[in-house]
């Protein structure tokens, strides 16, 4: 039917000033997308489904059917990079393997590209390295071979997102030439990635100057122990290597294994030290035998200053001692408080007390959940949270609208 359309049209893009296009490529013999390519297009998203897309194990496929398949994957870039001057940003699910991305080195004016479920080889590796005008870059991806050594690219990058096994992240970093990239999101869907796999990811990630965003989601749902079966991490082990990076302003850990990890105030106190600038710090593993205390929250509050979200995997009460004012702290803008999994002894104490010493150095802090979702001290501890917030709202609302009152008094 398009093709039919352009015919009659004389064989002009059926849509001339078309700047945005969503397109579906279902076989290898589709033919609708030359019609709807403009010198215009500025967003593409190519979708391919059927069967052009093999997987990184599909030794089904004969040799002459991926000959076909790669024909059909280069001739459509070839027509979009040729025809669409001025693309900025690109989305492929569904490539599979392919061979080669060297028609994207025309895509000159590129900035943004996504590329979904691919299956690279060296050679492809190479072609997506040379792509130094990329400015964001999020990757989806397998390796055939995993030998790229000695590649090196993307001069340019300043946003990476990886998926894949944690593994071959390390090899993608390490070809990665930036010297201004400044935000890695790093992940692993298989829930088999080890703990020194996800140390040298972090280890790989480190080597960039300008880092201020740090992402890594890994669980290990398989493997029984890090090391040895039932036997604890340290997390500081593993951010160790980012400790350098004074400028962090978001760091996010999310992992599940098997032993959990340690994570004392001492810990808690060199990550403080280490990034003043942190305004998200969310450390979503699952915990161990020893936790941070209330302490650390003293801590984050007199050397993280523009702290706005926290999450820790747990958190306890020492002592009545702990609960005691802190002169000279406070108020500080912490808007989110979230804790994975506090410690039964937390429940000892008062919750109207907990919530007032958390009010008094956090007085707009909130903690994520319904009261309704929990009970006893939980319960108690967001239910007297949000009464102090809402009265502390309201009394600054009272307090604006009596200055307002005066300064209209003055003017008249």
């Amino acid at each position: 039917m398009l093709l039919h359309l352009s015919h009659r049209s004389g064989g002009k893009p059926l849509f001339p000033c078309l700047r945005t296009l969503s397109h579906t490529i279902t076989s290898n013999l589709d033919i609708g997308l030359p019609p709807l390519v403009t010198s215009t297009l500025e967003d593409v998203n190519l979708m391919f489904t059927g069967e052009i897309c093999c997987g990184a194990d599909a030794d089904e496929s004969s040799a002459l059917a991926r000959k076909v398949r790669d024909y059909a994957v280069h001739e459509t870039l070839c027509t979009l990079c040729s025809d669409a001057p001025t693309l900025r940003r690109l989305t492929i699910t569904g490539l599979g393997r392919v061979s080669t991305l060297l028609p994207l080195l025309k895509c000159y004016r590129l900035r943004h590209l996504h590329l979904e479920d691919v299956v690279l080889n060296p050679r492809s590796f190479h072609s997506l390295a040379s792509m130094h005008h990329l400015r964001e870059l999020h990757l989806k991806f397998q390796f055939t071979e995993c030998d790229i050594s000695g590649f090196s690219g993307l001069t340019n990058l300043q946003s990476l997102t990886l998926s894949g096994r944690m593994y071959q992240i390390p090899l993608v970093l390490s070809a990665i030439s930036s010297n201004q990239l400044r935000t890695i999101r790093l992940s692993d869907p298989s829930n088999r990635a080890g703990y020194m796999e996800c140390v040298a990811a972090v280890h790989a990630a480190s080597k960039f100057p300008l880092l201020q965003r740090f992402h890594l989601s890994a669980d290990n749902s398989f493997v029984l122990s890090v090391s040895n079966p039932g036997q604890s991490a340290q997390l500081i082990d593993m951010l160790s290597p980012l400790l350098c990076h004074r400028n962090l302003r978001t760091l996010s850990i999310s992992r599940w294994q098997p032993g959990g990890f340690a994570l004392s105030d001492s810990h808690m106190n060199t990550l403080a030290t280490a990034w003043p600038h942190i305004a998200s710090l969310a450390l979503a593993v699952n915990r161990a035998g020893i936790v941070p205390t209330l302490q650390t929250l003293v801590t984050l509050a007199r050397l993280c200053p523009s702290l706005r979200a926290l999450e820790l995997p747990s958190l306890t009460i020492l002592s009545a001692a702990q609960l005691a004012p802190v002169p000279g702290l406070g108020p500080h803008p912490l808007r989110t408080l979230e804790v994975g999994d506090p410690a039964r002894r937390t429940e000892a104490f008062d919750a109207a007390q907990v919530a007032r010493w958390l009010h008094r150095i956090f007085p707009w802090c909130t903690m994520p959940g319904e009261c309704e979702d929990f009970s006893g001290f939980i319960a108690g501890l967001l239910g007297e949270l949000k009464r102090l917030r809402r009265a502390k709202e309201a009394s600054v609302s009272i307090a604006g609208s009596g200055e307002g009152e005066d300064m209209a008094s003055s003017l008249r």
